[in-house]
């Protein structure tokens, strides 16, 4: 089981120091704009979990993150200018009634947050993401947190040396209220030693086994 909460990664627009709360911090760019997130250097990162340790049905979390005005400024400036997301009095004349940050902005902080699941796997390459919603908007002052969990796995047909995970990804902010929700198709590393061959588990799914997860390539 992977119950496990990731130290808090708030992000903030501000470059006027380089610690926060005691912590040193590192520089993030978007675009023309600045961010200083913290890293803890006194962390120390779990080791990742190959395809074998991959277990179905146990559930990582990663987060909080805070999303702040200037942020959502910043990036919808340089990736989605739209009045609804750079300009205040615009949003407020929107159907979401005030600023928003856009979906490609609450896409970006979830691939952040997997970065932040601990323990976590040993991811190879992404796959595709398959039925990406987003129920709800993103607003200044939410704190989202990442949960993901594990649906189904077999081994590659083609490389004995990775194997395929599915898993359901849920962003959600400090309401409860699903702001990013989708399946996550990943290529994860089988651990060196595994020489025989691992059972193909699955639990309640859409997906047959014989259309090898839908979205995956058949040779892979």
């Amino acid at each position: 089981m992977c119950k496990t909460r990731h130290p808090r990664l708030y992000l903030r627009a501000t470059a006027a120091t380089h610690e926060h709360y005691g912590k040193t911090q590192r520089l993030r760019r978007f675009g023309r704009g600045s961010v200083w997130y913290p890293y803890l250097a006194d962390d120390k990162p779990m080791a990742n979990l190959y395809f074998e340790d991959a277990e179905i049905g146990t559930s990582c979390t990663a987060g909080p993150y805070l999303v702040t005005k200037n942020e959502i400024i910043q990036f919808a400036r340089q990736y989605d200018p739209a009045p609804r997301h750079i300009d205040e009095e615009a949003a407020v004349r929107s159907v979401f009634g005030g600023l928003t940050a856009s979906s490609a902005h609450s896409f970006s902080i979830f691939i952040l947050l997997t970065t932040g699941l601990q323990p976590r796997l040993h991811v190879l390459a992404g796959m595709g993401w398959n039925e990406l919603r987003l129920p709800n908007a993103v607003r200044p002052g939410d704190e989202l947190d990442l949960e993901s969990t594990v649906l189904e796995k077999r081994e590659s047909k083609s490389k004995s040396d990775r194997g395929i995970v599915r898993t359901r990804v849920l962003l959600r902010n400090q309401r409860r209220e699903t702001v990013l929700e989708c399946t996550s198709i990943i290529l994860v590393a089988r651990r060196p030693d595994a020489n025989t061959p691992t059972r193909i588990e699955k639990t309640g799914s859409p997906y047959d086994r014989k259309d090898d997860f839908r979205g995956f390539r058949r040779n892979v």
